[in-house]
Order: structure tokens, then C-alpha cells, then sequence
């Protein structure tokens, strides 16, 4: 049984997949995610302790809640790695070196080591790696507010794509980080480390055209309501 997508790493199966060949461990798979189409899942394991692989991270999750998660990782306001295990390798080693990057060059330094030490899983936490090896100004600040109206957001366009994506042939949603990155532009949040929302131009301009499509619909559909009810 082949994965239909990775996310940070880590092989994405689909529920009918698991239903037709059952369940990826059973194929030699131990790190995995099984994802479903409707976008109100109830996760079958705590989103909190999904990349603590010791616990058998199989789960369902909601894709409201995965963008909290990663949204929490950009701004730095989530890690999730023990000290303990920061001072052992290869962490250790990691840390060390991140020391020694240039300033500018933070994020691309540190998304080489962790893919040179197949940690991959941790990309979107840079931000709190760099932090605890000593770097100073390097998470995001939002203001609960703020945050929370970026969960809203996230969740108006989240609803419309599963309402209309087969209109847009397209069977899963926009990448995580990207519309974790827009949504922060939009309300002028200032986000260190040059945090890029896609590395392949051709996707980023692909996603960008979509992201204002989703947008488009959200905020039409929000106006008809408006006049619907003053009408």
C-alpha cells in the first residue's frame, strides 16, 4: 500500500485505503497519518501527542485542529521536544551548529540539518528550535485575539474548499503552512526568519490562485448573508 501524500515528512493514508487494505503498520509503516475528506473528524489520539512516536500516533484528526497545531509551531508558541532530549544526539549536534548560521540564514541552516538527520517532522517548528539554541526575536507575536481570529478564518476556507473542491479537481486542501503564512500577511503580522510559504514557485503560484478563489467565494457568500439578513 502506497501513501497518497507525505505532510512534514511523515506518509498521509486515506480512511478508504485503510478500509480496503487495512491499517499501514500492518504494511511495515510505523510513523504514519490516516486523513479523511470532512473537515469535523474527532481525533482518536491527542493532537497534543501525535509527533510522539513512542505512542503508536495513529489517528484521525480534525484539519481545524492540525492547523492549530502548525499555526502554534510558526509563531514559536508550541514545541513539544524535552530538554532532555535536546541534549542528546543528534539534537545536541543540531543545536550546536545552528549556533554557528548566519543570522539570514536561520531557517534554509536549520531545515538542512534536521533533513540531513532525518527530522524532517520538526520543519515547522524552526522557529522554537532556533530560539532554545540561543537566537534571539525569531517566534511571532499574536495577540489572543488575533490568533483566534486566524482559526476562523482558517476554518471559512477550510469549509469551503471541501464544499466545492470537486469543482476545482482537487481532492485535499492547500498546504498547511502556506495558509498558516497568508493568514498571518493578511492581518500585517511581521513573521521572522523569512519564513517561505512554499520553496517551488510553480506550486506557490498555483496555491496563491486558489487561496484568492476560496477567499472570493468566503467573502461573497458572507455578503449574501448580510443582505439576506436585512432583507
Amino acid at each position: 500500500m502506497e501513501p497518497i501524500s507525505e505532510h512534514d515528512g511523515i506518509p498521509q493514508f486515506s480512511s478508504d485505503q485503510v478500509k480496503l487494505y487495512g491499517s499501514p503498520d500492518k504494511h511495515g509503516y510505523k510513523k504514519f497519518f490516516v486523513i479523511q475528506a470532512p473537515p469535523d473528524l474527532v481525533a482518536d489520539y491527542d493532537m497534543e501527542k501525535q509527533y510522539d512516536f513512542s505512542k503508536r500516533p495513529i489517528h484521525f484528526y480534525s484539519g481545524i485542529d492540525r492547523f492549530k497545531l502548525v499555526l502554534g509551531h510558526l509563531i514559536g508558541a508550541t514545541f513539544g521536544v524535552s530538554k532532555k532530549t535536546l541534549s542528546e544526539e543528534p539534537w545536541a549536534t543540531i543545536i550546536y551548529e545552528i549556533t554557528k548560521l548566519p543570522a539570514n540564514y536561520l531557517w534554509d541552516g536549520t531545515r538542512r540539518l534536521l533533513k540531513k538527520y532525518k527530522l524532517k517532522i520538526y520543519l515547522n517548528r524552526i522557529p522554537s528550535i532556533v530560539t532554545y539554541a540561543g537566537w534571539r526575536y525569531c517566534t511571532t507575536k499574536l495577540s489572543t485575539g488575533v490568533f483566534k481570529t486566524i482559526l476562523e478564518e482558517f476554518e471559512k476556507l477550510y469549509r469551503v474548499f471541501y464544499r466545492i473542491r470537486k469543482g476545482l479537481n482537487r481532492k485535499y486542501f492547500l498546504n498547511m503552512r502556506f495558509v498558516a503564512i497568508k493568514l498571518m500577511q493578511r492581518h500585517n503580522i511581521q513573521i521572522p526568519l523569512n519564513i517561505p510559504c512554499l520553496r517551488s514557485p510553480v506550486k506557490l503560484k498555483e496555491l496563491n490562485i486558489l487561496y484568492d478563489k476560496l477567499w472570493t467565494i468566503v467573502i461573497k457568500e458572507e455578503e449574501e448573508d448580510l443582505l439576506n439578513f436585512f432583507a
